[in-house]
């Protein structure tokens, strides 16, 4: 039986856990996350291909985020950060799923960015995972 999406975002949740730095990793959208943080987001997927128990793929933008008090630490903490997770994902892609790979396959760019309207300001990059279900 094919991986259901919510045994993906829960294996992905699960590797994120294991990043040494990542201190709190959130399964929604915070209104206010407490940094350093993780964001897995729901993510698109081709509900025919779930819903006939085939394959599926799917693109997952996990939001990594420090805070900006001093942005020369929170651009430094932010780079120690992504060869850690890039790892943790590529070295095991299965996600301890059968069936699963879930890689790194784009690290976006830093950018300061705003969550809600809450006028609280986070330093972030975008990790573009790629997951085949099958």
């Amino acid at each position: 039986m094919t991986a259901t999406r919510d045994e993906v975002r829960s294996g992905i949740q699960d590797v994120l856990r294991s990043v040494d730095g990542l201190d709190n990793v959130y399964a929604f959208q915070p209104m206010s996350p407490t940094p350093p943080a993780a964001i897995v987001p729901l993510f698109g997927y081709d509900p025919q291909a779930v819903l006939s128990g085939s394959a599926w793929n799917a693109q997952v933008p996990v939001l990594v985020l420090v805070g900006t008090g001093d942005m020369e630490n929170a651009d430094r903490q932010l780079a120690a950060l992504q060869d850690p997770i890039v790892d943790a994902f590529n070295d095991s892609p299965s996600l301890g799923i059968s069936g699963v790979d879930c890689i790194v396959s784009a690290v976006g760019e830093g950018q300061i960015i705003s969550l809600a309207d809450t006028g609280v300001l986070y330093y972030s990059v975008t990790f573009t995972l790629d997951v085949l279900a099958s």
